[in-house]
């Protein structure tokens, strides 16, 4: 018997993929299969395919407080209350998740291999895969490791379906239905948005929500513009990228970081009333960065 992983046919977005040599290696990603937490819990349908434009965040409003050993249990648990009768969906909702250890898991079948269509309280508009952080972010921000582990997954992510995520970059679909945006209805969002901005909930807190407007996109952004090769090279002796995942210092924006753990968190700390005015500059500083590296580059 055919498995439900493969009865599928993904559909390709017809935007530009950016970098589409990037693989989920080049992030450092170790996505742990479905297998690792979903035993006897099937998908109870076939998986749909999905035309993702935007990436949308979330949290699970759980606790905190839990060992590495019992986030299987804790996943399975997401499982049987989104299946059961209060929810009915044939799935746990989310496309991944991220706990606070930093361990990224498959969340709905089929993720890895493909988009498939998530569902969210208050109704999944579509266009959109889900990233939950495994904690409840009402009160605290998630720790370092998880905030790192999200940004390389929202990377490889936008990378995979050719998202746009340059801080403010902006993107339209009609909506399919939730409490805040009826069907039908045109909504334009951020590439990298919260699951407050779609429907009706406090998710994904509001220690965190901020740092999903005003800072998640400027990380994830930096993190590709390391990762993505240049454009042109005529010479051997052409700048290479940094040895770091992530390194800016600059400043102008009081940001110093020089890993993929160290930026989200260093960033995460600017996050308050003024921070647009900091991303503003430290996406300047990076542009600025690459003009330099394209200069050198074909000489």
């Amino acid at each position: 018997m055919m498995s439900t992983r493969r009865q599928f046919l993904l559909v390709p977005f017809r935007g530009i993929h950016r970098s589409p040599s990037i693989a989920m290696a080049d992030y450092g990603l170790e996505v742990i299969p479905r297998e690792g937490w979903a035993e006897n819990r099937p998908q109870l349908d076939s998986p749909v395919a999905e035309e993702v434009r935007f990436l949308l965040v979330h949290h699970s409003a759980t606790s905190n407080s839990y060992g590495g050993d019992e986030v299987p249990a804790i996943l399975g648990g997401f499982y049987d209350l989104h299946t059961g009768p209060e929810r009915g969906w044939s799935d746990i909702a989310y496309n991944f998740l991220v706990d606070r250890f930093g361990q990224i898991w498959e969340g709905r079948d089929g993720s890895v291999e493909g988009a498939v269509m998530a569902d969210a309280t208050g109704g999944n508009q579509g266009f959109s895969q889900l990233a939950c952080l495994v904690g409840d972010f009402t009160t605290e921000m998630p720790t370092p490791e998880a905030l790192a582990s999200l940004s390389r997954l929202l990377g490889w992510m936008a990378d995979r379906h050719g998202i746009d995520t340059a801080p403010g970059a902006m993107v339209s679909f009609v909506s399919r239905g939730s409490n805040r945006w009826e069907a039908g209805v045109e909504v334009e969002t951020s590439t990298i948005a919260g699951h407050r901005e779609m429907s009706i909930t406090s998710c994904p807190g509001d220690a965190f929500y901020p740092y999903v407007v005003d800072g998640l996109a400027v990380v994830v952004e930096a993190l590709r513009q390391e990762l993505r090769p240049p454009e042109t090279t005529t010479s051997s002796a052409a700048i290479q990228p940094p040895t770091t995942a992530l390194a800016i210092a600059t400043t102008s924006t009081s940001i110093a970081a020089t890993t993929a753990t160290d930026l989200p968190l260093a960033v995460a700390k600017q996050s308050n009333g003024s921070f647009w005015v900091r991303g503003f500059l430290a996406t300047g500083f990076l542009g600025l960065l690459w003009i330099v590296r394209r200069r050198l580059s074909v000489r």
